[in-house]
């Protein structure tokens, strides 16, 4: 058996559980990758990246939905050796890599204050760019668990706030583009048992600075530094990592002095001196719901009323927002009824994904078949449902939808 073959058979052999369930986990929990998803899977050159690649190129083999990937490997300046063990390790494990340079770590060789963070800023969004040249839609990283916990202790100690690397994120500077981290419950420590099992030798870091923190010691970074502090507490507790990692899975906004979600700041005083109601217990915090992107009421009511964490929405039907005009047919009205829920939701700071229940109100029930496809495009974690005939809907509107959503 050559080199790649075992490579890629031990995961699914001698590291099925610890490697090949939690990366398939991972991209099950996440919602990581979609039927007809084009990803570019990006290769640094080290052990995390190319075990992704490895992964990826398995699961490809065997997925119950087609995807495509392409294999991205950005040069920032490596010196020839680092690129060619890059070359060898891709040739060696039958990795079709497409390399492209760039001069990045001359630009951050003079950065004082954070140039990991520059480095990594610059990367990224080489990396969408060509992505988006070889008409992909997501790239996928190798930061793995380790990666996660390390972050959340460096964003408590030295950044001063409660943050996590997330397993997938919108890019905000190209439209369209996700990146993606399959790698997210797979830990460090197995990789490197993946790896010297196999006998390879990967890049790890290659820039300067990681150069000279490896001569001298005493001038680690950050994250090194809490790598060592995540080490040495788990002599005296086994499960620190994990709880490190649960703990930005089972937050508790109601022990939080203050916190934001989008531009918005909240704090704890916020529902602090709540009335008491008539009964004697604590009243509901109740506020109205505008969205700026669905079309405006028809009568007297809101587009939502957003009780504690749950939002209760008003009938939409297919009204174009910037014409007030009702779409024309049952497809053209449900994809309308839909994009404006979806307004309404975000103007809660809620998507489809926290809808528990939904009613839908038909005039004819013949268009369910049409309707439901629609529906279950949007609506992928199917909430409770109910579909009830109408002999009429409100401006003559085939279809309408009703919803609620909760934190």
């Amino acid at each position: 058996m050559d080199l790649n073959a075992k490579a890629e058979r031990s995961l699914i052999t001698t590291y099925r559980k610890s490697i090949w369930n939690r990366f398939i986990g991972g991209i099950k929990d996440y919602h990581l990758i979609e039927p007809n998803d084009r990803i570019a899977v990006c290769i640094s050159g080290g052990k995390d990246s190319i075990l992704l690649a490895k992964c990826m190129q398995h699961l490809q083999k065997y997925s119950d939905f087609p995807f495509s990937v392409e294999f991205l490997s950005m040069d920032p300046g490596y010196r020839p050796e680092n690129r060619a063990l890059l070359e060898k390790n891709c040739d060696l494990l039958q990795i079709p890599v497409h390399i492209f340079e760039t001069d990045i770590f001359n630009i951050v060789a003079d950065e004082k204050q954070s140039p990991c963070y520059l480095c990594a800023r610059m990367r990224r969004g080489y990396l969408y760019k060509n992505a988006q040249a070889l008409h992909c839609n997501k790239i996928a990283l190798g930061h793995h668990f380790d990666d996660v916990i390390e972050t959340i202790l460096m964003s408590l100690l030295y950044g001063a706030e409660m943050r996590t690397m997330m397993p997938k994120l919108h890019s905000q500077n190209f439209p369209g583009m996700e990146l993606i981290r399959p790698l997210y419950l797979v830990h460090e420590e197995d990789i490197i048992r993946w790896k010297h099992y196999n006998g390879l030798e990967f890049l790890q870091c290659a820039c300067r600075l990681t150069e000279r923190e490896r001569l001298n010691p005493g001038s680690a970074g950050k994250r090194a530094k809490v790598k060592a502090l995540i080490r040495e507490l788990k002599k005296d507790n086994p499960q620190i990592d994990k709880n490190i990692f649960r703990s930005v899975h089972q937050v508790n906004l109601e022990t939080l002095i203050g916190w934001r979600c989008g531009d918005e700041q909240h704090s704890f005083l916020d529902n602090y001196d709540r009335k008491e109601n008539n009964e004697g217990g604590s009243h509901m915090s109740i506020k109205t719901i505008k969205a700026d992107h669905a079309p405006g009421a028809v009568g007297p009511y809101s587009h939502a009323i957003l009780a504690g964490n749950t939002l209760y929405t008003s009938g939409q039907i297919g009204l174009i927002p910037e014409s007030g005009t009702l779409a024309e047919g049952i497809t053209a009205q449900t994809k309308q009824v839909l994009q404006n829920l979806e307004a309404v939701l975000k103007a809660a700071n809620m998507t489809t994904d926290d809808v528990v229940k939904t009613t839908v109100f038909l005039t004819d029930l013949k268009a369910f078949e049409t309707v439901n496809q629609l529906y279950g495009a949007v609506f992928t974690k199917k909430p409770a449902r109910s579909c009830v005939e109408v002999s009429a809907l409100p401006k003559g509107a085939l279809v309408e939808i009703e919803l609620i959503a909760a934190k």
